[in-house]
């Protein structure tokens, strides 16, 4: 005897997460901007937690790494030009004394 259908609804919590293929870093960037602001400290590992259990998708931690960064970049500005205004900043000091 081989079973090839199972007739009772299976709920594993596995099988209740979808791929998140729609699930690229700039939706992730915008579901975590706020959450960053308030949870400096926490990593990627943390956000792809937060986004399965919010969102019910599973999300590969490359897109949760990618996402993270693009949102603290949204917060923060571009390395760069932070570190241009660090300069710009001693030049001002240095001229007003």
């Amino acid at each position: 005897m081989q079973i090839k259908v199972l007739p009772f609804e299976h709920n594993c919590p596995t099988t209740k997460l979808k791929v998140g293929k729609m699930a690229n870093q700039d939706w992730v960037a915008d579901r975590l901007g706020d959450w960053l602001k308030q949870h400096p400290n926490k990593g990627p590992k943390d956000a792809k937690e937060k986004l399965e259990g919010d969102y019910q998708i599973k999300l590969r931690y490359s897109k949760a790494w990618a996402g993270m960064r693009l949102a603290l970049q949204r917060i923060h500005g571009k390395y760069d030009e932070s570190f241009q205004l660090l300069f710009n900043w001693k030049a001002e000091i240095e001229k007003k004394s």
